[in-house]
């Protein structure tokens, strides 16, 4: 009886008709691999760039048509939770009954951004929104180092205590005056030798110690903004606008391209040295146009002369066959 073939699972069969294909070490079959590798690098590559100019759905960032928004999340809002927790936080009463599906299609659409949408979608922890306003900071926090930097640039040095030009304040029965240090005065007597013009138009001459105490008295000097630095740095950092959203949406997706782009050129590029590197380790590849015609005459002549051998060896051949004929003959 006919043997019936035992079914195998088909990644069992790729793997035995793998197992069956004889090893390539052919340096041509390696370059034709190499090849087709970056043959098949490039369409991933134009794929990619597809997928990051025109997505199929809205639902994930970098959409660029607003035809998908209408998707299964239909309405904004859905049955709200009436059993709330009474402990519960003012963001969550907020998102009770609210559609979470419906907002960042909407947020996200590259032709309409929907501040409100994006708003929404953030409240509701989107690692894409959050991603957003990380990068709304980040650019908020370079810009005004930047103008930090210029305003250092361009700001009056500042004048230490006791130098000429010095300015500081003094408390007098009358309330406080504003002073400035005009001149110095090397052989005044007693260290009395900064010389001082107050707002009034009066002169004092006061001591370098004298100076350093009023800057310490002084309640202006005193005062310190470390404390509302602290509170302004630990605020998030948010686009308050229509236009600064969409500005830095278009802009993140614009840098999400760029970075695609880059990705996809270094590993084509990977590709192609790859195959550069295989095509020139192939024999003869080394050789001039003059080298390669030399060696094939070398090639045709060595040919030439083994088929006159074989046509010498051939017509010995006949003749030993015909005399050994004759001889059987003869017997």
């Amino acid at each position: 009886s006919d043997a019936v073939a035992t079914p195998q699972a088909p990644g069992a069969q790729e793997e035995a008709a793998t197992d069956q294909l004889p090893s390539k070490i052919d340096p041509i079959t390696a370059v034709q691999d190499s090849i087709d590798s970056l043959a098949l690098s490039l369409f991933e590559a134009l794929r990619g760039v597809r997928d990051a100019v025109a997505p199929e759905s809205l639902e994930v960032p970098g959409a660029r048509t607003a035809t998908s928004a209408t998707s299964s999340a239909v309405t904004a809002f859905q049955e709200a939770n009436e059993e709330m927790e009474k402990d519960a936080s003012a963001k969550e009463r907020l998102l009770n009954g609210v559609n979470a599906e419906y907002f960042p299609p909407r947020a996200f659409d590259l032709l309409e951004p929907d501040y409100d949408a994006f708003i929404m979608t953030y409240l509701r922890d989107n690692p894409y929104a959050k991603d957003l306003v990380d990068r709304f900071a980040s650019l908020e926090s370079k810009a005004q180092d930047l103008k930090t930097n210029a305003d250092k640039v361009i700001e009056t040095p500042e004048i230490a205590v006791g130098d000429v030009g010095y300015e500081f304040r003094k408390r007098f029965d009358a309330g406080w005056y504003s002073g400035k240090v005009i001149e110095i005065r090397p052989m005044a007597a007693n260290g009395y030798n900064h010389r001082c013009v107050y707002s009034d138009g009066d002169m004092e001459d006061l001591r370098l110690q004298d100076l350093e105490q009023l800057a310490k008295l002084d309640p202006n000097n005193n005062k310190t903004r470390k404390g509302l630095s602290a509170k302004i740095s630990d605020r998030v950092k948010f686009p308050l606008t229509q236009t600064e959203y969409t500005k830095l949406l278009l802009d993140s997706e614009h840098q999400r391209d760029v970075e695609t782009t880059q990705t996809l050129a270094k590993k084509i590029l990977a590709k192609s040295a790859e195959v550069n590197d295989l095509v020139a380790k192939l024999p003869g590849m080394n050789r001039t146009r003059q080298m390669q015609m030399e060696r094939i005459n070398e090639l045709i002549e060595s040919n030439h002369n083994v088929t006159r051998k074989l046509e010498e060896a051939y017509l010995v051949a006949k003749d030993r066959r015909e005399e050994v004929r004759v001889a059987l003959g003869e017997s």
